[in-house]
């Protein structure tokens, strides 16, 4: 099975050309940019990075997905199992125009609390199983992607929907893969 990327639920890229497309960019992917009205903190200003993981799809072959991070952050990819044992919350940050989902609650001794994950780490992108025929690239033939799996960027995307991304995981034997923004801050960030 492939994995296909995902940003919105009407869009897809073949993992092939995005690989394809970051290797011949050849550009550094931590550039630092200033966002308008992005709040200090401890008087310094904070700033956005774009971050790029290496992600693996089911069939073996790797492949490169960016986000979007602050720059004190770190990404962390890793997969869980079912029970995933955490509870997920909807935040906002401040200067940011729509909210993240976070890890709100973890289970101790779950599968989340085995794997390392913390309090406040923001959830970017989840592995889901597509519910609907789509089409991508201009010019080329339908693919019926029902069932494949993708990878769901959750950024902009409800609270529910990104739930129903993560219920989308049928198959109880299954991992999910999870893309973890964590704030390197030392100052926790509190669901709102």
């Amino acid at each position: 099975v492939m994995i296909y990327t995902i940003q919105r639920p009407t869009l897809s890229v073949p993992v092939v050309g995005m690989q394809k497309q970051a290797r011949e960019r050849g550009r550094a992917f931590s550039t630092v940019r200033r966002l308008p009205n992005y709040p200090r903190r401890g008087g310094a200003l904070c700033v956005s990075a774009v971050k790029t993981v290496q992600l693996r799809g089911d069939d073996g072959q790797e492949f490169d997905c960016e986000f979007d991070t602050a720059d004190d952050s770190q990404l962390l990819t890793l997969s869980l199992g079912k029970p995933l044992g955490l509870y997920l919350a909807e935040k906002r940050r401040a200067g940011q125009g729509h909210p993240d989902v976070v890890i709100d609650e973890i289970i101790l001794g779950g599968n989340a609390s085995r794997s390392g994950l913390e309090i406040g780490d923001i959830v970017k992108a989840v592995t889901a199983r597509s519910q609907d025929q789509l089409e991508y690239g201009k010019g080329r033939t339908k693919e019926n992607l029902f069932g494949r799996l993708v990878l769901f960027k959750t950024e902009g995307e409800s609270f529910d929907t990104v739930m129903s991304a993560i219920a989308s995981n049928k198959c109880s034997q299954c991992d999910i893969q999870l893309v973890i923004e964590r704030p390197c801050s030392t100052e926790k960030t509190r669901v709102q």
